[in-house]
């Protein structure tokens, strides 16, 4: 019993470190935010910490994504890069979302 308790608890351990970057979608932020914040939209929550959002949701479309990401700035500030599942959000919508 004991021989797989080890390797268990080692994949659990590695599995919560690596859940994070795991995320279906993220948000780099320009600058960290002095503590963790929470943003909702759409139904989806956001955690921020440092200088990285993210959630484990992933949008159907860009203009979603960029609405998520209008809200990200209001609470957390400009952001540098945002991504969903495979999609990225590129110069102009990254724009637009800063406004």
């Amino acid at each position: 019993m004991r021989k797989w308790m080890v390797p268990l608890a080692a994949a659990l351990a590695m599995g919560f470190a690596l859940g994070p970057a795991l995320a279906g979608s993220t948000a780099t932020l320009a600058a960290p935010v002095e503590k963790e914040t929470q943003v909702i939209k759409d139904g989806k929550i956001w955690r921020c910490e440092g200088d990285r959002c993210a959630t484990d949701a992933e949008y159907e479309t860009v203009n979603r994504l960029v609405r998520a990401c209008r809200a990200i700035v209001d609470e957390a500030g400009p952001v540098t890069d945002v991504t969903s599942g495979d999609d990225r959000l590129g110069p102009d919508e990254l724009a637009a979302c800063n406004r």
